[in-house]
C-alpha cells in the first residue's frame, strides 16, 4: 500500500513481471495485453500500473504511464501497455470513477456547451474589437460617436478574460480526447496549457474586481501609468509562474493522463497548483466585491454622477455573475468525489458551458452601445431600428394631438 498526499492506493492483483535483461522496451508498435484477477472484488477506481524505479528520487513508485484499462468487471480487469516491466492492478481509496453510462452523456454536454461558449466568446471579442467607436443611444443624434470602447480599461480587461476562456475551451474541444494522444508529450502539453488558461481566466476576474475597487473606493486618486500593462503582468504572469513552478518541481509526475482519459494535473499537484490558487483568487474576488457593493450603497447623488453609478452597477452585476459561474464550476469539480460525484460532474459540465454565453449576453446583448453598433453595421438591424424609431415618433405625435 502506498500513500502520497491525500491519495491512498492499494495493490489489487498479483504482480506480473515481463522483461528482457539489459534491455528497456518502451513504446511498442503493438501493445501487450494483460489479464488480472481482483484480490478485492469491491474495489473501485482501478488503474493499470507498473513499477517505475525512477520516481521519487530513485525510491520508485507505481505509475500508469503507457498503460490503460481495456475492460473491467467484478471478475477481473484486462490492461494494455506499450512497454515491458513490472505490472499490477491499483485502485484508489480516494474517489470513484464516473460510470460508463454517464461518460458519453457528459462528453456530449461538455462538447456542445463548450462549442456554444466558444462561439459566444468570439462574438464578444468581435464586438469589442471591430467597433472602434461605440455610440450613445441619443435621441438627438443616434450616430454621434462617444468614447472608444477598446480604449477604456474595463473593456480591455474583458477582452483579456474572453481570450483566456476562449483558449481554455478550444484546448478542451481540440485536445482533451483519448484518441488525440499517441505520445506522452502531447498529453502533458495539453494539461499544461489547460492549467495555464484556466488560472488566467480566474486571475483576470480578480483584475476586474481590483479595477472596480480602485475606481470606487480610491476613486483613482493616485494616477497609475501603464495600468493595463501592469494588469497583464498579473493576469498572464501569475498563472505562468504557477505553471512553471509546477513543471519545475516534478514535470514527469505533476502533469499526465488520468484514468478517465483526460490530460490534467495528477494527484496532489491538482490540490497544490490548482485548488489552492483557485480558492485564494475567489476569496480575493469576494472581498473586493463586498467592498465595492458597500461603497455603491453608501454613495450619494452628490458624490458621484448617477449615470456613472448605473454604469458601475451594470459592470458589477456582470463581473459578479461571471465570478459566481467560474467559482461554482470549479467548486463542483473539486467536490465531484464520493457517492454524489456523478451529480457534481453534471453540474460542472453545465456551468462550465455557460461562462462564454453569459458574458456575451451580459456584455453585448444587454449593452445598448454594443447593440446600436451592430444595428449600424448590419442593414437589416439598422432598418428595423429606424422603423421602431419612426413608429415611436408617430405614437408621440398622436398623443400630442389628443
Amino acid at each position: 500500500q502506498r500513500k502520497h498526499s491525500q491519495i491512498t492506493s492499494k495493490i489489487n492483483s498479483r504482480v506480473i513481471s515481463a522483461n528482457i535483461p539489459g534491455v528497456v522496451i518502451k513504446k511498442l508498435k503493438k501493445n501487450i495485453t494483460l489479464s488480472f484477477t481482483h484480490n478485492d472484488d469491491n474495489a473501485t477506481n482501478l488503474k493499470c500500473v507498473f513499477w517505475d524505479e525512477n520516481l521519487f528520487n530513485g525510491t520508485g513508485d507505481w505509475s500508469n504511464e503507457g498503460c490503460s484499462i481495456v475492460r473491467s468487471s467484478s471478475e477481473g480487469t484486462i490492461c494494455t501497455c506499450n512497454h515491458l516491466t513490472n505490472f499490477a492492478l491499483l485502485f484508489n481509496l480516494y474517489g470513484e470513477p464516473v460510470p460508463d453510462k454517464h461518460q458519453e452523456i457528459l462528453s456530449i454536454i461538455s462538447f456542445i456547451g463548450c462549442g456554444i461558449s466558444v462561439l459566444a466568446l468570439l462574438l464578444t471579442l468581435l464586438t469589442y474589437s471591430i467597433f472602434r467607436k461605440m455610440t450613445q443611444n441619443s435621441k438627438s443624434d443616434h450616430k454621434k460617436p462617444s468614447r472608444k470602447l477598446r480604449r477604456d480599461n474595463p473593456s480591455k480587461i474583458l477582452i483579456n478574460l474572453c481570450l483566456a476562456l476562449l483558449f481554455s475551451n478550444l484546448i478542451f474541444l481540440i485536445g482533451m480526447r483519448d484518441y488525440t494522444f499517441v505520445n506522452t508529450a502531447a498529453c502533458k502539453a495539453v494539461a499544461v496549457l489547460q492549467h495555464y488558461f484556466l488560472l488566467s481566466s480566474l486571475t483576470w476576474m480578480a483584475v476586474e474586481a481590483f479595477y472596480m475597487y480602485l475606481a470606487l473606493i480610491l476613486v483613482f486618486k493616485t494616477y497609475f501609468t501603464h495600468f493595463i500593462l501592469k494588469c497583464s503582468l498579473v493576469g498572464w504572469g501569475v498563472p505562468l509562474l504557477i505553471v512553471v513552478l509546477t513543471l519545475g518541481i516534478n514535470a514527469t509526475e505533476n502533469y499526465g493522463k488520468l484514468e478517465s482519459g483526460l490530460c490534467w494535473l495528477k494527484d496532489y499537484a491538482f490540490f497544490a497548483a490548482f485548488v489552492g490558487p483557485v480558492c485564494l483568487i475567489l476569496l480575493i474576488n469576494c472581498l473586493a466585491f463586498v467592498l465595492v457593493i458597500r461603497q455603491l450603497i453608501s454613495m450619494s447623488s452628490i458624490q458621484v454622477n448617477k449615470k456613472e453609478k448605473n454604469s458601475t452597477i451594470q459592470r458589477l452585476r456582470g463581473a459578479v455573475g461571471v465570478v459566481i459561474l467560474l467559482g461554482l464550476t470549479w467548486i463542483f469539480a473539486i467536490f465531484a468525489i464520493g457517492q454524489a460525484n456523478v451529480a457534481f460532474y453534471y453540474l460542472f459540465a453545465v456551468f462550465n458551458s455557460m461562462q462564454g454565453l453569459f458574458i456575451f449576453i451580459f456584455y453585448c446583448l444587454l449593452k445598448k452601445d454594443a447593440v446600436m453598433s451592430w444595428k449600424r453595421m448590419l442593414p437589416c438591424f439598422e432598418e428595423y431600428g429606424e422603423k421602431s424609431q419612426s413608429s415611436s415618433n408617430s405614437r408621440d405625435v398622436l398623443k400630442d394631438t389628443k
